[in-house]
């Protein structure tokens, strides 16, 4: 279940599970390229680092809590610490541009018997 705070201009999201705290001690982290980026005319580069090899699965949800897109499930990465990435296009799972705004982009890596999640907002233009 999502929950969304409302801080000044900024849209603070999380998952329940584990806190960005936690991700931050345990090395995982995520963020996109360019942000803003424009849909429909160049892609996001989704980059993040993982800590140790595990099976990564990269999630695309709106302002409202919506899935928009799943850009990666359960893809296996190698052993040992590494960076990967991964892009989006703007589209939803449909393939429609999405349209123009906040996006809210989840990180899951199962490594071992736990899951580490990190999130990054990500604002789409036209």
């Amino acid at each position: 279940m999502w929950r969304i705070i409302a801080i000044g201009l900024c849209w603070v999201w999380g998952l329940g599970g584990l806190t960005a705290g936690a991700a931050e001690e345990a090395d995982l982290r995520l963020h996109t390229v360019p942000n803003p980026f424009k849909a429909g005319y160049t892609d996001a580069r989704l980059v993040y680092f993982l800590p140790d090899a595990g099976a990564v699965t990269i999630t695309i949800f709106d302002r409202d809590g919506d899935l928009v897109r799943t850009v990666a499930e359960n893809f296996r990465r190698a052993e040992g610490p590494q960076k990967g990435q991964d892009s989006w296009d703007g589209r939803d799972d449909g393939g429609a541009l999405v349209a123009p705004g906040l996006y809210v982009i989840v990180l899951e890596v199962k490594i071992g018997g736990d899951v580490l999640r990190d999130t990054f907002n990500c604002v789409v233009e036209r």
